[in-house]
């Protein structure tokens, strides 16, 4: 195999000429001949007793075809790596050229990842951005959803009628046509409110513990269900004081685990503006050196959070069409903004020699296991296991990268008007 010649038709598409010597292509179309010897069915012959000279001439077309296809098969990939391309998506075979008893020359267009060869970051102007004093309220509040997470479902002592709101815990029979009891769901926990379905939450209101109670849900349709109140709960949730507190974590009092909720809001806050200066360099290297991204990269990365994407499924599953091209619209500007930051700080990564220790990436782990109530063994053996290591390694190389982006920057004060 032989490289003719790569083309340069965009930053982000190449086109790679590839000729392959006859004899290569030759043993192939003899591969494929003997191939078709031993499956082809031809009248007046046995099964693989067809003579070679009967299967050239029935089949010539689809061995030449075929053999064509393995060819560039077993070469593209070499093509694409001899011609030094970071190729992405599937290529696309433009142009085959060969005549049956020469050489066969083809020609593939790739999309690549665009190489940047030196980005200037020095000095790039960036609005400061405030840092607000954590307040006493947000470490409440951080407390409160502690508090909720350790509540514990209890049955209602109070002997009362179901009301709204309350948590109901029921056995749902089906009906059928006749009356008699079909399937049975003996354990169901429902919120009473509106959201229950009103069919349901207008016929049990007012059922004490123990009662049953036949609904109608379509009487049209005569779907009718046998309902019994098993019993009304409610969700219990612990005081705020240093039992929780201990309960929550590696915390001794309560004090302390507020010290630490008031930390974690301060790393939210710097997480946050970290992202929105991120932002803000990208726009500013945009610039500066303008980026094309490679469609099927895009596309990629669309379809992969797409299926992931609650708002989406929901938009989907409400058939709400402009609700669907606006989250698409969201979720596209997200995937250019991030594969356009990857691309900057790759380059700019390279380009200053960032790299990552050995004690860096130990010390983020212990932050990791610290969080989750972990040991760093564990973590590491886990984000080994799911193949995770080397996105925390990326990130932590994008963090030093941005900081020696923030390094080199003007922040700028904004004005107040006096």
């Amino acid at each position: 195999m032989k490289i003719l010649g790569v083309e340069t038709q965009s930053s982000v598409k190449k086109k790679v000429s590839v000729m392959v010597p006859k004899d290569f292509v030759q043993d192939t179309i003899s591969h494929k001949i003997a191939e078709f010897q031993k499956s082809a069915k031809v009248p007046g012959f046995r099964k693989g007793k067809v003579p070679e000279s009967v299967i050239k001439s029935k089949f010539e077309n689809d061995i030449k075809y075929e053999a064509e296809l393995e060819v560039i098969d077993h070469t593209i990939n070499s093509a694409i790596e001899e011609s030094h391309i970071k190729a992405i998506g599937s290529p696309v075979i433009e142009k085959i050229d060969y005549t049956g008893d020469g050489d066969l020359t083809y020609t593939v267009v790739v999309e690549n990842i665009p190489e940047l060869e030196k980005v200037d970051f020095k000095a790039i102007e960036l609005k400061k951005l405030p840092v607000p004093e954590v307040t006493e309220e947000q470490v409440q509040e951080a407390l409160v959803k502690i508090q909720k997470r350790l509540g514990v479902l209890m049955p209602l002592e109070e002997q009362r009628p179901l009301r709204e709101n309350d948590l109901a815990s029921v056995k749902l029979t089906e009906l059928d046509k006749q009356g008699k009891a079909g399937k049975v769901n003996d354990d169901l926990l429902w919120a009473v409110n509106e959201k229950l379905g009103k069919k349901f939450y207008d016929q049990i209101i007012g059922m004490l513990t123990g009662e049953k109670r036949k609904i109608t849900v379509d009487a049209a349709k005569n779907v009718h269900f046998m309902i019994e109140l098993k019993a009304i709960k409610y969700i219990k949730y612990p005081p705020i004081d240093d039992e929780l507190a201990k309960t929550s974590g590696t915390y001794n009092s309560l004090d302390e685990l507020k010290s630490a909720l008031k930390k974690d809001i301060e790393e939210e806050i710097e997480r946050i503006n970290r992202l929105m200066y991120q932002d803000m360099i990208v726009a500013a290297l945009l610039q500066r050196h303008p980026l094309e991204l490679p469609g099927s990269l895009v596309k990629k990365e669309l379809e992969h959070i797409a299926t992931e994407d609650e708002e989406l499924k929901r938009a989907y599953a409400m058939n709400n069409k402009q609700e669907i091209e606006e989250r698409l619209k969201q979720i596209d500007t997200y995937i250019r903004i991030g594969l356009m930051t990857r691309i900057y700080f790759d380059a700019i990564g390279k380009q200053e020699n960032v790299a990552l220790s050995d004690d860096e990436l130990k010390s983020e782990i212990a932050h990791i296991a610290h969080h989750n109530n972990e040991t760093p063994e564990h973590i590491t053996e886990k984000l080994n296991k799911d193949n995770s290591m080397e996105t925390i390694k990326q990130h932590l190389v994008n963090e030093k990268v941005l900081d020696l982006i923030m390094k080199n920057a003007q922040l700028i004060e904004e004005r107040k008007d006096k």
